[in-house]
């Protein structure tokens, strides 16, 4: 009797032990070997639940996978398809972007852009960007290069002259009229550019390549002497008359390349040395074409910083009420989300904010704004039509809008007032005075809810956790977080957020190149703690965001 006991409890406790292997296979994504040992249990020790429950989640993971390959091939096939149609109909950019779309869904990628038709396709639209760089039509070359990107070959001369097309369209936006340069170089001065070097030095992650920098920096000063539209026709500015008279523009691009070459002669270039370039260039400048130096600054700043990574910038003094907005989540104005119309390339409200004079307005997404003041917008850009919105708190501006879907031309006097940019949102609005009430039940039966956060502003911790309580309220048993998209935002608040779900332990560290480790930990009790959770991400997903994901995956 004794015997039969220790038989079975060793054969319970084998069961225990290849669950937990067959638990740790599935985890690392090796399921055939989870499968297996699953299907040794069920055979060797009877019903076991929790091997039983496993296996049928097992099973439907893999008809679910069996799906999605399918639906992948399927939608590769309807690229294709597509593609190869456009293509016969001449629409090459069309086929081009549809060939983009395959490659993303190609069970071998690299197998796909060697395809004969690919590798002509991607041939015909490389010669057709050139001929764009060649007539400085910037936008459409950029266009075509970053398509070409996915589909050719990896080819680091696509991406280089992708990049110098962008450059230049850059140039050209930021650039459409002498009031957008004045804006743009306002209280711009050697000094900040001497505190930008400054704090790059001591705070960069890494040893920052100086020489490397200065490169950028003189990439972008030749380029916004070669962007004809800036000097040359019937939108030149009148900041560019020296760069126009070829003489002076030759003489100013020739000594750049002379520093150039003085940059990659110097075995030890130096932060100094990339300030010390910067007047050198001022100087130059004074010499020949005579550019505002705030402009000079600008755009050698940018370009240098350029080449650190893809996500280090300078907020310039124009840039800083907007950036206050993001990072703080409030502004004084009427509450509308601006875009371009697509169709008729008018302003648009994309959609009233929550609680705006706006939204109570009964202005409606979709709205065109074809005057302000009555004064016609034709021709302004969305950053225009911001800083004629916006103002003090209590002001009056009267928006002309035109409903495409009732052709109704309809005035709205709207009283500017202090705006609070919510981050939390929800299925569907709620009918309420304010309009800022949420649904956020996804399936009512299931009691799974649905919370999209848009940011990590002062109050976003704040707004999730009444979020939560309102869909604890309606009903929640699960959650879909939906931080898709989100840009991030304030570190704090991501650690506040973390601390909601999870109960104890390290949110994040940070350490610099001179800085000790520093970390973040959670705090609070985590009230969600036990909440069954899943987390949405895409490649808009950043900072904040990202750490978020990362610690509740943790």
């Amino acid at each position: 009797m004794c015997l039969l006991c220790v038989g079975a409890l060793s054969s319970a406790a084998l069961a225990t032990d290849t669950l937990r292997d067959a638990y740790a296979a599935i985890l690392r994504g090796d399921y055939e070997t989870g499968r297996a040992a699953l299907s040794d249990i069920l055979k060797h020790g009877g019903g076991d639940q929790r091997a039983t429950s496993a296996s049928e989640w097992l099973k439907s993971y893999g008809e679910m996978a069996a799906q999605r390959d399918e639906l992948r091939r399927q939608t590769f096939d309807w690229n294709v398809e597509h593609a190869r149609q456009a293509e016969k109909e001449g629409k090459l950019y069309l086929a081009l972007s549809f060939a983009a779309q395959a490659s993303w869904y190609a069970e071998d990628e690299d197998t796909f852009k060697q395809t004969d038709w690919v590798r002509k396709l991607a041939d015909r639209a490389k010669s057709e960007a050139d001929n764009y760089l060649q007539e400085q039509k910037w936008r459409k070359a950029a266009r075509y290069y970053s398509l070409l990107e996915r589909v050719a070959e990896r080819d680091k001369h696509i991406r280089k002259l992708r990049k110098q097309a962008i450059r230049h369209a850059r140039l050209e936006l930021v650039y459409e009229t002498d009031e957008d340069l004045e804006r743009r170089i306002e209280h711009v001065t050697m000094d900040l550019l001497d505190n930008s070097i400054a704090l790059i030095n001591e705070n960069y992650y890494e040893q920052p390549d100086f020489a490397e920098m200065a490169e950028g920096a003189l990439d972008n000063l030749v380029a916004l002497c070669t962007t004809t539209r800036l000097y040359d026709g019937p939108k030149a500015s009148k900041y560019f008359d020296g760069v126009a008279n070829p003489a002076s523009r030759e003489h100013f691009l020739g000594r750049l390349e002379q520093l150039r070459q003085d940059v990659r002669d110097d075995t030890d270039f130096t932060d100094k040395d990339l300030r010390r370039l910067a007047r050198a260039v001022r100087k130059a400048s004074a010499e020949s074409v005579s550019l505002p130096d705030g402009l000079l600054i600008v755009e050698f700043m940018e370009g240098a910083l350029g080449k650190l990574d893809d996500f280090t910038s300078i907020v310039w003094p124009a840039d800083s009420q907007d950036f206050d907005k993001m990072m703080i989540g409030e502004f004084f104005g009427v509450g509308i989300q601006l875009g371009i119309d697509e169709v008729t390339e008018r302003l648009k409200a994309v959609t009233p904010l929550e609680n705006s004079p706006a939204l109570r307005a009964g202005i409606q997404p979709g709205d065109l704004i074809i005057a302000v003041n009555g004064e016609d917008t034709s021709d302004w850009t969305t950053d225009e039509a911001v800083r004629r919105i916006t103002g003090p708190e209590g002001t009056k501006v009267t928006l002309t809008m035109y409903r495409p879907r009732t052709n109704q031309t309809i005035d709205f006097e709207l009283t500017r007032s202090r705006i609070q940019l919510s981050t939390v949102q929800g299925v569907s609005r709620l009918k309420s005075a304010s309009g800022d009430r949420w649904d956020y039940m996804l399936d009512k039966d299931a009691g799974i809810a649905y919370i999209r956060l848009k940011g990590f502003n002062p109050d976003s911790h704040t707004e999730l956790e009444r979020a939560l309580r309102d869909a604890r309220d309606q009903g929640m048993k699960g959650l879909i977080l939906d931080l898709r998209y989100n840009p991030g935002g304030l570190l704090d608040v991501a650690v506040e957020v973390v601390s909601l779900f999870v109960k104890s332990g390290e949110v994040v560290s940070t350490r610099g190149r001179r800085e000790p480790r520093t970390t973040l930990e959670v705090t609070g009790d985590a009230p969600y703690a036990d909440l069954p959770l899943v987390v949405l991400v895409n490649d808009g997903s950043a900072s904040a965001s990202e750490i978020l994901a990362g610690a509740l995956q943790d």
